[in-house]
């Protein structure tokens, strides 16, 4: 098996939720630590709208809590990035403190700002402006290239609004990786250490930034600009450990994440009849 897919791997794994262990007793996965971090800016809007009407184009259109958006465009089954070894590659280009979007295998991701009364400026896609029946959202207004259409809409179940659901709830940006791997066939142990500026083998596959949503959505967006989306929930939110799902494949693998202030460190291993894979992904949030 390549290092280079391990490590992409286990990085995809740890944004989901702080990273998920397959191979792990209870022990290993416990995590959580010390939270210290402040409500993102959009915490109150934020949510995955679903698009109930037929012939949409779009699926969904998430607001996450960071102020990054998520479209996912009605493809009847659009496709994710290649998978490495049974897991979804994904990846995006990030800089701190700039607005930018890409798309990549039918999912929009970028940066939004508020206009107020409901609008938001998702930076290269378009505008869009909730619709409200009450407290409920109940329809999407989207302008993209100068056509407006409005659409019927909900907003999708959300996670409780406890301390470590909001602390996970962001947008985290990864400042290094450390993988540590051994071959059984070969009797090697290689331990590297990757970041964003010094990839190595790596390379382009590097993941770069994650988002998790009280929605369920897990998205990492690697330095090739490639995207990948994912889902995730708690396996023992007390111990910080939680499943992932890549393309609805729903496993059994789970990642352990430990918070220090504004910085957490997603904890994954595993196990196959080649090799034996552990790995700690360092991440800062943004806010």
């Amino acid at each position: 098996m390549k290092k280079i897919k391990l490590l992409a791997m286990a990085v995809a794994m740890m944004f989901t939720a702080t990273c998920f262990t397959a191979c792990g007793s209870d022990d290993d996965g416990e995590g959580i630590g010390n939270i210290d971090l402040p409500t993102p800016q959009y915490e109150q809007v934020s949510g995955k709208y679903e698009i109930t009407q037929a012939g949409s184009p779009y699926e969904s259109i998430e607001l996450g809590a960071s102020g990054n958006y998520v479209v996912t465009r009605s493809y009847g089954g659009y496709s994710l990035a290649p998978k490495a070894e049974g897991r979804t590659r994904m990846a995006l280009l990030a800089k701190r403190g700039t607005t930018r979007s890409t798309e990549y295998d039918g999912i929009i991701y970028g940066t939004f700002t508020s206009l107020g009364g409901g609008e938001y400026d998702l930076e290269g896609f378009g505008t869009i402006k909730l619709e409200y029946s009450g407290d409920n959202v109940t329809g999407i207004e989207v302008t993209t290239n100068g056509t407006t259409t409005n659409y019927a809409a909900e907003k999708a179940p959300t996670m409780s609004n406890d301390d470590i659901t909001n602390a996970l709830c962001r947008t985290w940006k990864i400042e290094r990786i450390r993988d540590v791997y051994y071959d059984k066939e070969t009797g090697k142990t290689d331990d590297i250490t990757v970041t964003p500026e010094n990839p190595g083998e790596e390379g382009y596959d590097m993941p770069v930034e994650v988002l998790w949503s009280k929605s369920g959505t897990y998205l990492i967006s690697y330095l090739d600009n490639s995207i990948g989306l994912a889902e995730w929930k708690w396996r023992d939110r007390s111990k910080g450990t939680m499943y992932y799902a890549w393309d609805g494949d729903w496993t059994g693998d789970y990642a352990t994440i430990t918070f220090d202030g504004n910085r957490a460190v997603v904890h994954d291993k595993w196990e196959d009849d080649y090799g034996r894979d552990e790995s700690w992904t360092y991440m800062v949030a943004e806010d």
